[in-house]
């Protein structure tokens, strides 16, 4: 396991190929990892994205030579921000923020990679709740719900490839993120509801998460329409409390 912007990472690959070959695509894809961690962290004083938000805060008329990566993930998040109405927002005092996807980018960069390397392997790439499987797999999802003084486990598959996972108690978040915390949470969801957002990309489930909790009622319905996700809320006891879908 290996930590990412604030959460661990671990790889499950099955393949037929040589065990050496297999560690190498596991290199490969944590080496990926790393790169754009160095992109994205909001913390990082010398990230891409700290610098790019030191530029759209100077004077300096020379443009900002982005990376292909930030673009990417800079432009979903922008038109998140503005097709959810702020129930994900991309931005904390004026300045971007991109954790409230990053972590699922880099899951899905993972995966891409793994699956380049190794075209006929099954697996899983989970970062703290933020997972994605490849090939034939079917994953059984162990979801921690209730709350940090009670904890509680439920078993769980998902017909699409990714799911995050993100609590109102915060004890799966990682502490740093502003863009968990700096909003109300949904009026209709219990005290320490746990949201777990399935969707094809693990970027997008990370970003529905946050949907699920800071939207109301029918944005999350839209959201869910508008970009084939869904979303599933659970309260501190463990029970099913609210379900959207695109189905």
């Amino acid at each position: 396991m290996w930590p990412i912007l604030g959460a661990w990472v671990s790889v499950k690959v099955i393949s037929s190929a040589p065990p050496e070959e297999v560690d190498s695509a596991i290199d490969e894809a944590m080496n990926v990892a790393r790169r754009l961690q160095l992109e994205f962290n909001f913390h990082d004083a010398k990230s891409s994205l700290s610098r790019f938000n030191s530029w759209a805060r100077s004077e300096d008329d020379h443009p900002f030579e982005m990376s292909k990566e930030l673009r990417e993930v800079l432009q979903l998040a922008l038109i998140l921000t503005l097709a959810t109405g702020g129930a994900f927002s991309a931005f904390h005092n004026g300045d971007v923020d991109l954790g409230g996807i990053a972590k699922g980018y880099i899951v899905d960069q993972m995966v891409e990679c793994l699956q380049q390397s190794l075209p006929e392997a099954s697996g899983v790439v989970n970062a703290g709740g933020d997972l994605r499987r490849f090939g034939s797999i079917t994953e059984t999802v162990h979801l921690r719900l209730g709350t940090a003084e009670r904890p509680l486990t439920r078993e769980m598959t998902f017909p699409l490839s990714a799911i995050a996972t993100s609590s109102r108690a915060g004890q799966d978040l990682h502490v740093q993120s502003s863009t968990r915390y700096k909003r109300e949470f949904a009026s209709h969801l219990s005290r320490e509801s746990t949201v777990v957002a399935a969707a094809e990309s693990c970027m997008l489930a990370d970003a529905a998460t946050k949907v699920g909790l800071f939207g109301d009622i029918e944005s999350q319905r839209k959201f869910c329409q508008d970009f084939e996700v869904c979303l599933f809320a659970f309260d501190s006891d463990g029970n099913l409390s609210h379900v959207f879908d695109f189905l």
